[in-house]
């Protein structure tokens, strides 16, 4: 182990290297001192963030003789997902409908029900203690 060496270059060589890991330690925590930032803007005065310049929106004229009072079926929606995505959606077993939440305690709201969140995007975090 050279730094239990008690020859005079065992000794030497460990100083050498103690000194360099503070000097380069010190080097690194000047330097990342003296980074400039930005000013903080005070608050309550505002800031102005520049923009990409906005092109106008393109005019599209109607053709009167395309438009047809022909019905339209809605009840087949057309599906966004590709047939890999829906062969994908086929092998996964159907489990029903989510159960209602049932917890009375809730700390940031009112209580949820999943009523309320259906037609809208909803991100679920999932995550415990330990």
């Amino acid at each position: 182990n050279p730094f239990k060496s008690r020859t005079y270059a065992g000794y030497f060589y460990t100083r050498l290297a103690v000194r360099l890991l503070w000097s380069l330690s010190i080097s690194s925590l000047l330097a990342a001192c003296t980074v400039p930032r930005a000013p903080a803007a005070p608050i309550g005065q505002r800031v102005l963030i520049p923009t990409p310049e906005l092109r106008p929106a393109p005019t599209h004229t109607v053709d009167p003789t395309a438009i047809t009072n022909a019905p339209v079926d809605m009840a087949v929606p057309s599906s966004p997902l590709t047939a890999e995505q829906n062969a994908l959606l086929a092998r996964l077993p159907s489990r029903g409908a989510a159960p209602e939440l049932l917890n009375e305690t809730w700390f940031n709201s009112e209580p949820l029900r999943l009523a309320d969140l259906r037609g809208k995007v909803v991100i679920v975090e999932f995550w415990t203690y330990g």
